[in-house]
């Protein structure tokens, strides 16, 4: 590592510092410096003071090896003075040295180079001198690759190639140039510090002479800064050195315009501040008119538009004036303003000025008061120069001011760590195909994905293992928003970061001691947090336009409140009275200074950490018990029966239930309903028992939540209880909503789905990040709303809005009867006013239809569906309660299956995205959707975007099938599946025949068997009139025989009567194929192309046409043919014909003699006989009588066999083996060879 590399690390770590620790380390170096100053200057100061340190180290060491061992200086000789040089070097402190374990091979050779050229060693020197600075481990490595050379026998070339080699092989230059090619400007990173990011990754690239282009390009397309981009994409001959030089202007330039804001804010800051009181009714101004109105923009007066006038130039003479020295005109004057400070009270006067900021206070009154002069070092705890007004709203306008970056229109983001997902060991990838989207909806989904690509937070990509489907959700403004369905997917799979959420206990621990509280509400606050590139996989999406992945946090992953709340924690740690849960920060102090200093000091942290906040993300908390208080009181039977029903539900905690509910009792008994006033008082008091604290719990963190819903036609209503250990229930809070009088005709499942969104949004504070049962008495969401089902394509928007919106939250959704829900039924038939914003107006679908297409009208469809007997029920049916299947009319039960779908709007029924069209319209809709003759598929398509109705698919078949236009224009109709001619079980039964050519000047009859696929190729020139072709036929018949059945095309040589009477003498069946489908004479029409591919090439390799036939023939019967296994030779005359590559084996007759010859030289046997016809010998005797008999040779039959004659008449065979030769004349006895020797020794 270079000294500046080494420098630019010690101070690295200085900009990670915060003002507490920076001041501590300049506090150990006894470094004095101003405590008001800010982060920035400070973290300067010790960076100078760190590299002022290292230069002074430097000088040490430099001045050391400036002062060598003076032994040998005088030394003249040429070898003394390279053996001074040695020893010089050699008792140096070594600061050059290769460690194997630590070092990097390139670096330390590029250094070592260097330590050459400053000791002027010599190339003989080179590699001692090397060898020197290895440690043992980076010595024997070299030992053992040099083998069986020395370390020292190498050249200095042969050492750093073959190290070079070992340490550092050269990558892949393809990866490279992808690792190139992906890098992007990080949020921290200076373009500087890219630019040689790129330089370095652009080392084992290759471009050669590209190098400054591929520079140029990577830089240019990796800026993180979008407006920098674009300048430099205006530059029509831009260089590399160009377009870094401008990049790098323009980073300083909005670096400066930044650095001179803050300069300016931390300045307004650094000044202390005098808190003027004013007392508005006592004043009397010079312009009583314009009083009132000075009273009230005082607190707006300029500050941002004026200075003290010569303030600094010591004149007395006060202007009001500008940053340019404008003279301002007073709006009005306000005197005789009591002003007290430090227990001295005077009434004074002030200027009332034009324009916004805070007031400001003049020397006039700093004189009256004595703190003028100013003194710099003034012990006066009194601040000077500026009023601040200490009303508690502007606190926010401040700090909007002091915070642009934090509060600002741009996106968020984090940027001191990134969101990684950690995935189950048995995690496998699933990928699901994209979602249907209607034609209307596909350029609003295109729009959104384009905006979402261009901020940053969708990426395209060309594949992927993971891929989740999409869910748009229509929101108010007429756009909408793309969301990933994850629960079906990735979710499963997590590991989930179990970070606890703060409790309620922790929260009011926080804020105890304040009076008054600040919540921040981060803007998007997931899409401000990276995801680790690693991780981006797993958040693809699949949509009609392709594949996108999440670079930023997106909602609906399972373990993002556990990983935002550890983010967030870590950024405001330290800061006393602050606590945040999840995207909600909580500020407090025990004073309104302390309050605000805590807030700033929050805000600090927010702003260098990335984040933005929402400027209107301001709540109120409201009243757990609000809807029982308020409840109004029962006007119907009904409702007074719902009532008893939530008394029902809590009666074990309510004592002396009867006594004091005795008039509600009676009153719902009774046949007609009638409010008494003793029915009013037992109202109050049920009223007053379920919000005391024997129904009512505290919240505990550690017990089962349980969250009821339940809607009726006009309110809604949820319950927020505890499920205790022995199964009882008690409630910890009470909501309940009347529905908006717009809101009436929505589908009772879009009621009763928007209370359980109600019930989530009131206790979001208590649900979030805990797992809860969620109950409903409407059993269709429990498949829409259920964790791990998908959201349907068909649901409302708002349905599918809501679905997305629950997907954020752990439950298990429940269904209960309704009989078993009548703590819940209570309140929404006995809803209040809330304003809870859960109905948003929906940009439905019939919008979508009236937009697109002219022919359909709303109103039109709302007329025919009011009319229509069936659509009206269905109607009425979605508005209330479906009755049973079996009580509807056949029409009806064909609706029935979707009718957790189907809701209504301006009158018209609606299927998702899709109008359901009265049977009246329907031929009319069916004329427009076929007006352009599209194709079966084409209109159902069409018409899936747009319209429903039962049977539509079956209508829309119908339409287009009886269509004579369609029909009479239709194209080819598919192939039937293939239907193979059976396969003959005996050669030549069935033959296939056409005619090939012209082929180079010739027509070619081919002739292929059924069975076998022996192919005959006859050359007929120019002639293919039937009587040659039956002159050939007779040649091929006499060659192989009468076929049964002969398969040809409709030539006309085949369909002359000549030929057919020939076959039909013979008895042969002729079949044609179909005119135009050669595919019925397959075996023929493939041969064909074969021939013609394979015959051409060969005739190119230089043979003759005719050789060339033959060629292929030959070696087209003796190949075993893909159908059969087996060659066409073999299946034709069961024999296997010998081609020319048989000679490349052994012969048979060659290997039995081998065989035999080493059967003989195996056999041991060392007796050689030479016998003639005549001979006398003795053979072995089988028969009766002596072992052997006396014969003479006869005739010899073989090498080892012979003809023996043992009597006049009686001949037999023996072998060489079976015979003893006699002498002539001389009768002897077998003897062993040992016994012949004792013979003739006693002889």
């Amino acid at each position: 590592m270079s000294d500046g590399q080494q420098t630019k690390v010690l101070v690295g770590w200085v900009y990670n510092l915060r003002k507490d620790q920076v001041e501590e380390e300049l506090k150990k170096r006894n470094v004095d410096f101003d405590e008001n100053s800010n982060l920035n200057e400070l973290r300067k100061l010790l960076a100078q003071t760190l590299r002022s340190e290292k230069n002074l180290q430097d000088e040490q060491v430099d001045q050391k090896e400036e002062n060598p061992s003076h032994e040998n200086v005088h030394e003249e000789t040429e070898t003394e003075s390279s053996h001074s040089d040695t020893e010089s070097e050699m008792s140096d402190t070594p600061k050059l040295e290769f460690r194997l374990d630590k070092g990097d091979w390139e670096t330390f050779a590029d250094r070592l180079e260097v330590y050459f050229l400053a000791k002027g060693t010599v190339d003989n020197k080179k590699v001692a001198t090397a060898l020197t600075k290895f440690d043992e481990e980076a010595f024997k490595l070299l030992k053992s690759l040099c083998a069986p050379k020395k370390p020292i026998e190498l050249t200095y070339e042969e050492l750093t190639k073959m190290m070079k080699e070992q340490l550092n092989p050269a990558p892949s230059e393809v990866m490279e140039r992808c690792n190139f090619n992906r890098a992007k400007q990080e949020q921290t990173e200076s373009i500087a510090d890219f630019a040689a990011r790129l330089k370095k990754l652009a080392l084992n690239c290759n471009f050669k002479d590209q190098l400054q282009t591929a520079l140029r390009d990577q830089l240019v397309c990796g800026l993180k800064d979008h407006e920098t981009r674009v300048e430099l994409f205006k530059k029509t001959s831009l260089t590399f050195d160009t377009a870094f030089t401008e990049a790098v202007a323009r980073e300083k330039a909005v670096q400066n315009a930044e650095g001179s804001q803050k300069a300016l804010q931390n300045r307004d800051s650094q000044q202390r501040t005098v808190f003027a009181f004013r007392q508005t009714n006592q004043g009397h101004g010079h312009n009583n008119q314009n009083s009132k109105q000075s009273s009230q923009q005082q607190n707006r007066s300029s500050g941002q538009q004026k200075q003290q006038a010569t303030s600094q130039r010591g004149s007395y003479v006060c202007y009001c004036c500008d940053y340019v020295e404008n003279v301002l005109k007073p709006v009005g004057s306000l005197e005789n303003l009591q002003v007290t400070l430090n227990d001295k009270t005077l009434k004074l006067g002030c200027f009332v000025l034009p324009g916004k900021g805070p007031p400001l206070i003049g020397r006039q009154w700093l004189a009256a008061f004595g703190l003028w002069p100013l003194m710099a070092n003034s012990t006066n705890s009194i601040s000077l120069n500026k009023i601040q007004d200490c009303n508690i709203p502007s606190i926010r306008e401040q700090l909007v001011i002091e915070f642009k970056l934090l509060f600002g229109d741009t996106p968020g983001l984090f940027n001191k760590g990134k969101l990684k997902i950690y995935l189950k060991e048995n995690a496998k990838p699933i990928a699901l195909k994209a979602r249907h989207v209607a034609y209307a909806m596909k350029p609003l989904v295109e729009d959104e994905i384009s905006r979402l690509v261009r901020l940053g937070h969708l990426v395209p990509v060309e594949s992927s293992e993971w891929a989740t489907p999409i869910v748009i959700v229509n929101k108010s403004d007429n756009t909408i928003r793309i969301c990933g369905d994850y629960k079906l997917s990735i979710n499963e799979y997590i590991i989930v970061n179990k970070h606890p959420l703060p409790r309620i206990e922790d929260v009011f621990a926080a804020m105890q001691g304040g009076k008054k509280f600040t919540e921040l509400d981060l803007a998007h606050a997931y899409m401000q947090f990276e995801v680790e590139e690693s991780s981006q996989q797993y958040l693809t999406i699949a949509t009609h336009l392709g594949l996108y992945r999440y670079t930023k946090m997106p909602e609906g992953i399972s373990t993002c409140p556990g990983d935002f709340q550890t983010f967030i924690e870590n950024t405001i740690r330290g800061v006393k009275n602050t606590i945040a849960y999840l995207d909600n920060i909580y500020v407090t102090g025990s004073t309104d200074e302390e309050h605000l200093e805590n807030l700033k000091q929050v805000c600090t942290r927010l702003q260098e950490s990335g984040f933005a906040i929402d400027k209107d993300g301001l709540h109120k908390s409201s009243s757990k018990v609000k809807a029982i208080v308020e409840a109004p009181k029962p006007e119907n039977a009904k409702q007074l029966l719902s009532i008893l029903g939530l008394i029902n539900f809590y009666e074990r905690f309510l004592e002396h239930r009867s006594d004091k509910l005795k008039p509600l009792y009676d009153c719902a008994n009774s046949k007609e309903f009638f409010w008494s006033e003793a029915c009013d008082n037992a109202f109050k008091v049920i009223k007053e028992e379920l919000i005391s604290p024997r129904v009512l719990a505290h919240y505990d963190p550690n017990e089962q939540l349980v969250l009821a819903c339940d809607a009726s036609d006009y309110g809604l209503s949820a319950i927020l209880s505890h499920k205790y250990k022995d199964g009882s229930e008690r409630p910890i809070a009470y909501a309940a909503k009347r529905i908006p009088k717009k809101e009436m005709h929505r589908a009772i499942i879009d009621k009763e789905a928007a209370a359980i969104v109600f019930g989530f949004k009131k206790f979001y504070d208590y649900i979030f990040g805990k797992e809860i049962i969620l109950r409903t008495d409407h059993e269709p969401l429990k498949r829409i709303f259920g964790p791990k089902t998908g959201i349907p394509l068909t649901a409302t928007s708002s349905l599918q809005r809501w679905a997305y919106l629950l997907s954020g939250f752990k439950y298990k959704i429940e269904h209960i009867k309704s009989k078993d829900n009548g703590n819940c039924d209570a309140l929404s038939r006995l809803p209040i006013e809330d304003d809870s914003d859960v109905f948003e107006s929906n940009y439905t679908a019939i919008n979508y239809i009236t937009s697109e297409l002219d022919i359909l009208d709303s109103n039109a469809i709302a007329a025919e569906t009011k009319s229509c007997k069936v659509l009206s029920k269905i109607m009425m049916y979605i508005t209330s309660d479906w009755p049973s299947y079996d009580k509807l009319t056949d029409h009806e039960k064909k609706y029935y299956s979707k009718r957790t779908e189907f809701f209504v709007d301006e009158n018209c029924i609606l299927w998702g995205h899709r109008v359901v069209v009265p049977m009246s319209l329907q031929p009319f809709v069916l004329k427009e959707l076929h007006l352009s003759h599209l194709g079966i598929v084409k209109i159902k398509m069409l018409a899936r975007s747009y319209v429903w109705w039962p049977g539509i698919d079956n209508d829309i078949e119908q339409l287009v099938n009886s269509c004579k236009v369609c029909l009479e224009e239709r194209k080819k109709p598919p192939n039937i599946p293939l239907t193979p001619w059976p396969w003959p079980n005996k050669a030549w039964s069935r033959i296939h025949c056409d005619f090939l050519g012209p082929f180079m000047g010739h027509m070619y009859l081919v002739v292929i068997d059924a069975h076998s696929k022996w192919p005959e190729v006859i050359d007929f020139h120019n002639n293919t009139k039937a009587e040659k072709l039956i002159s050939k036929f007779r040649d091929i018949f006499a060659r192989h025989g009468l076929a049964n059945h002969i398969v040809t095309d409709n030539g006309p040589q085949f369909t002359s009567d000549l030929f057919q009477n020939y076959l039909k003498k013979l008895g042969i069946k002729h079949t044609f194929s179909p005119p135009y489908h050669p595919a019925t004479n397959g075996a023929a029409e493939n041969f064909v192309g074969i021939f013609k591919d394979k015959v051409n090439k060969i005739v190119k390799g230089g043979r003759a046409l005719e050789d060339a036939i033959n060629i292929f023939l030959f070696d087209y019967r003796s190949v075993s043919h893909s159908t059969t296994g087996k060659s066409p030779a073999f299946l034709m005359t069961k024999r296997e014909m010998r081609t020319r590559f048989d000679s490349l084996r052994p012969r048979t007759e060659n290997t039995v003699y081998e065989k035999q010859h080493a059967q003989i030289v195996q056999r041991k046997g060392s007796r050689r006989v030479s016998l003639e016809e005549g001979d006398t010998i003795m053979i072995d005797n089988y028969g009766k009588g002596d072992k052997k008999i006396e014969g003479t040779i006869v005739k010899q039959l073989s090498p080892s066999t012979y003809d023996v004659q043992i009597k006049p008449d009686k001949i037999c065979k023996r072998h060489a083996d079976q015979i003893i030769s006699v002498a002539p004349g001389k009768k002897t006895v077998r003897r062993s060879k040992r016994l012949k020797n004792k013979c003739k020794v006693s002889s």
